[in-house]
C-alpha cells in the first residue's frame, strides 16, 4: 500500500507516553508495514537497519514499541489493526477492479421512486464513466468516529483475540498468590464476564489498549474470583478449634510485660489478629461497604483509607480489597 489514513488525534492519544525517538520508531514501523503489507521481521538487526538505528538504546526503544503495540506471532510481530486496513483495501480494490471493467459503477434507477430535481451540475460518474473510482483507502473520512483509536493493538475488548486456555493457567501459576489451572468451562465463563466488564468500561471512556495490560488484567480478574470462592467456602464449612487462631492476652504468660528481651514486640499470623468486626468508631476503626475493620496493621485510620484506595482494583469491593491487603501483610511476615 502507498497510502493510508492518518487519524493525528487518536494517535496522540494513545502515544503520550512515549519519547520523541520512541514516536518515530513507532511511526517507521507502521510506514514499514504498510508498505510491505506483512508482519515486522523477528530479525531485530534487519529491522534497525530499515529504521536506521544504531545503538543499544534504540534498540530498548524498538522492544518496547513491538511490545506495546504489536504481538508475536510466529511468522512476526502483528498489528491487528493495520491487518483489517490491507484486507480491507484488497477487498475494495478488486471491487473497484471489476467496475472499471463494466464502464464505473451501475446507476440505481428505482422508477417507482420520485427522482429528485436535477441542480444543473453534471454528474461525476455521468461525466467519465471510464474512470475507475478512487478506492475507500484514499477516501477521507468526514463522519465521526467514537471507536477506540485507529492504532490501537486492539481496538475493543469485545473483539480481543485472549489468550488460550494454556497460557491463562500458566500465568495463573507466576506472582503472588499462584492460582491452580482452570477447566475451559470456567475460563469460558470468566471471559464473558471480563469481557462484559471492560466493555462497559468502554463506553465510559476507560480501554485497556495494549496485548500484555489486557492479560495481567485478566489473569487479575481470575485470581480474584478463585480467591472470593475460597473464602465462602472456608465460611460455609463448620470452624475448627486451631491454637493458632485464640487470643492468648489474657494468660499469665502474656501479661509478662517486664520481659528481658529488648527486641520491641512485633505482628505475626499466628498472633492475635485484628478482629473482622471492630468497634463502630470513626477514629480508631475503618470503615469498608458497611463493616467495621482494624486498620491494617502498622498503619492509622487515614493511612488505611489511603493505601485501600491506592490498590483498589477494578470489579473489586471495598472489603475485598481490605481482605486482600490483610492476607498479603499477613504472609509477607
Amino acid at each position: 500500500m502507498h497510502y493510508y489514513s492518518f487519524n493525528i488525534k487518536d494517535y496522540r492519544k494513545d502515544t503520550q507516553h512515549l519519547k520523541p525517538m520512541e514516536h518515530y520508531i513507532y511511526r517507521m514501523l507502521i510506514d514499514l508495514y504498510y508498505m510491505d503489507e506483512k508482519p515486522i521481521p523477528k530479525k531485530t538487526h534487519w529491522v534497525m537497519r530499515r529504521l536506521m538505528l544504531d545503538n543499544p538504546e534504540h534498540e530498548t526503544m524498538l522492544k518496547n514499541a513491538l511490545d506495546d503495540f504489536f504481538y508475536e506471532c510466529d511468522d512476526g510481530f502483528r498489528h491487528k489493526r493495520i491487518d483489517c486496513e490491507i484486507t480491507k483495501y484488497h477487498g475494495n480494490a478488486q471491487k473497484n477492479r471489476e467496475n472499471g471493467k463494466k464502464g464505473g459503477r451501475p446507476r440505481k434507477n428505482n422508477p417507482e421512486k420520485t427522482q429528485s430535481v436535477s441542480n444543473g451540475l453534471p454528474n461525476k460518474s455521468q461525466n467519465n464513466p471510464n474512470q475507475e473510482p478512487i478506492t475507500i483507502n484514499q477516501e477521507p473520512k468526514n463522519s465521526n468516529n467514537n471507536s477506540a483509536s485507529d492504532f490501537s493493538v486492539i481496538d475493543s475488548i469485545a473483539d480481543w483475540v485472549h489468550p488460550e486456555l494454556t497460557e491463562i493457567n500458566a500465568m495463573l501459576m507466576l506472582g503472588a498468590p499462584p492460582v491452580p489451572a482452570i477447566s475451559q468451562a470456567d475460563y469460558d465463563y470468566q471471559l464473558k464476564k471480563f469481557k462484559n466488564y471492560y466493555a462497559e468500561e468502554e463506553q465510559k471512556g476507560s480501554y485497556i489498549r495494549t496485548e500484555g495490560r489486557r492479560k495481567d488484567v485478566l489473569t487479575d480478574w481470575i485470581k480474584r474470583d478463585y480467591i472470593r470462592q475460597q473464602k465462602i467456602k472456608a465460611q460455609s464449612q463448620p470452624a475448627r478449634f486451631n491454637i493458632d487462631n485464640e487470643d492468648w492476652s489474657g494468660t499469665t504468660a502474656s501479661k509478662s510485660e517486664g520481659h528481658d528481651s529488648d527486641l520491641p514486640a512485633v505482628y505475626h499470623p499466628s498472633h492475635s489478629k485484628p478482629a473482622t468486626q471492630a468497634k463502630p468508631n470513626p477514629s480508631t476503626s475503618v470503615m469498608v461497604n458497611g463493616l467495621w475493620k482494624e486498620p491494617l496493621p502498622g498503619m492509622s485510620v487515614q493511612q488505611t483509607y489511603d493505601h485501600i484506595s491506592q490498590q483498589h482494583m477494578p470489579g473489586e469491593m471495598q472489603d475485598e480489597t481490605y481482605d486482600r491487603l490483610l492476607n498479603q501483610m499477613q504472609e509477607a511476615v
